[in-house]
């Protein structure tokens, strides 16, 4: 099998096309998709067939009631500084980080309202809301039900050429998602996620963005997969762009479990 790089260059190409001829119409979308409401939980039809292993994955908190939400107390360094921070994620799609770095400025996401003041939030922290709400293993999920277009490049792809004697990995089955991010803007993006072959769960998503005229290679890192009440959640987190880490959230403890209206997020 040919190295990643390759299979994404004429993946990059073919994708070029498709943003020049149909970036337009996606535009004109953005706005109605960004306040549409998501579905609270995912049944495995609301999913393709060849997503559904990466639904499964997640346990079973996308398509029942009882583990909405998670909440991993940790460390996060940024361009603020490292401190003691909380990240709270909850269906469908809610994320709240506050940081000891700032702590009079809680970074907050929910879908169809978008960033809490936004106006107000650095670019950095922008930029840490998209990896944080629209780069993870659940946003990869719930945007089968926005308007994107998908499609799965393949499976079990190696990062060598295809002749190193007893490969030992890791392997990718790499997925395509091209359409409006509600959470950098309604932003086209062209991205692509890496899950790891044998488990399902995302070990990173890819995607460019100008920058004054010059693309920055974004990557969002998932690591430390770790599972409670038979729910998985990554400890690790890191965003990167052109290859420097500007983002890192290591939790040191999770819970899992209901939501909850208890202020955290708008509307709750």
């Amino acid at each position: 099998m040919k190295p990643i790089i390759e299979h994404l260059g004429l993946a990059m190409r073919v994708t070029a096309l498709f943003i020049v001829f149909c970036a337009p119409c996606l535009r004109g979308q953005s706005a109605a998709a960004a306040n549409l409401p998501r579905p609270s939980y995912l049944v495995p039809t609301a999913v393709p067939p060849d997503a559904r292993e990466y639904l499964r994955a997640l346990g079973t908190r996308l398509q029942v009631a009882g583990n909405e939400r998670i909440t991993l107390i940790g460390t996060a360094t940024d361009h603020s500084g490292t401190g003691t921070a909380r990240l709270v994620y909850e269906l469908p799609g809610n994320v709240r980080l506050d940081r000891q770095t700032a702590p009079a400025a809680p970074l907050v996401y929910v879908p169809g309202a978008g960033v809490s003041n936004a106006a107000s939030v650095a670019q950095q922290d922008l930029d840490v809301l998209e990896s944080l709400a629209a780069d993870s293993h659940e946003a990869f999920l719930y945007s089968f039900t926005e308007s994107l277009g998908h499609r799965l490049l393949g499976t079990r792809f190696r990062t060598d050429d295809g002749k190193t004697p007893n490969y030992q990995g890791p392997y990718y089955d790499i997925y395509e998602a091209t359409g409006p991010s509600p959470a950098a803007n309604n932003a086209v993006r062209q991205k692509w996620y890496f899950f790891d072959s044998g488990t399902h769960l995302l070990v990173k998503t890819r995607y460019l963005v100008k920058r004054s005229g010059a693309d920055v290679a974004i990557e969002s890192q998932y690591s430390g997969w770790t599972t409670q009440n038979g729910q998985p959640y990554p400890a690790k987190i890191v965003r990167t762009e052109n290859g420097t880490a500007v983002f890192t959230f290591n939790a040191a403890q999770g819970a899992v479990g209901q939501s909850a209206k208890d202020g955290l997020f708008p509307g709750h």
